[in-house]
């Protein structure tokens, strides 16, 4: 399946101080980083949405794993993401994501690394229902440096909202390792 992938995904995801402006957070960020050598360029805003899904019995959880469908101007993706603790608010996980065509069941997947995760991960016929929704409006960026060349890491502030009873609102800043060795 075009723009399928299986990767290992290591990213660093830290929020904002309450009460911070979070376009300040991100200013004083991308100062420090411009003073460490990093080139910062807009790569532009963009609104998605991720819907978790598990099963009533939360089995996808005790398996280790969470399982999102997002939708953005990109299209509409699924992706299954390990569930493991954070060093230091580092992620360091394995990913699998596909395309889907929007409106696709997610009982009814077309063939890629998440339905064939997913047929080990869950018996036949295993109901999926909706957790929780997470609104977020991204800004992202690209972080080079001359010391790493081969090495590209993506950024993004996002102010998100997540949609579960009570809504609760949050901004971060997000760094994921986007080329390059992991070191």
């Amino acid at each position: 399946t075009t723009g399928a992938s299986a990767v290992h995904e290591l990213e660093a995801k830290f929020l904002t101080v309450q009460g911070d402006a979070p376009d300040a957070v991100l200013r004083r960020f991308q100062e420090t980083l411009a003073w460490a050598g990093f080139r910062v360029e807009p790569e532009g805003r963009r609104d998605i949405v991720d819907t978790y899904f598990d099963t009533p019995d939360q089995r996808l959880r005790g398996a280790g794993w969470s399982y999102r469908r997002r939708q953005d101007d990109g299209g509409c993706r699924v992706a299954l993401k390990e569930v493991n603790r954070a060093r230091h608010a580092v992620f360091d996980r394995q990913e699998v994501e596909q395309p889907v065509p929007e409106g696709t069941q997610l009982a009814r997947l077309p063939p890629g690394p998440v339905q064939e995760r997913l047929s080990n991960l869950l018996p036949p016929g295993a109901e999926l229902a909706p957790l929780f929704a997470v609104r977020n409006r991204r800004a992202a960026y690209r972080l080079s440096h001359p010391d790493h060349p081969r090495g590209l890491v993506e950024m993004a502030l996002d102010d998100a909202c997540i949609d579960a009873g009570a809504p609760i609102a949050f901004s971060e800043v997000e760094l994921e390792l986007a080329e390059g060795p992991h070191e």
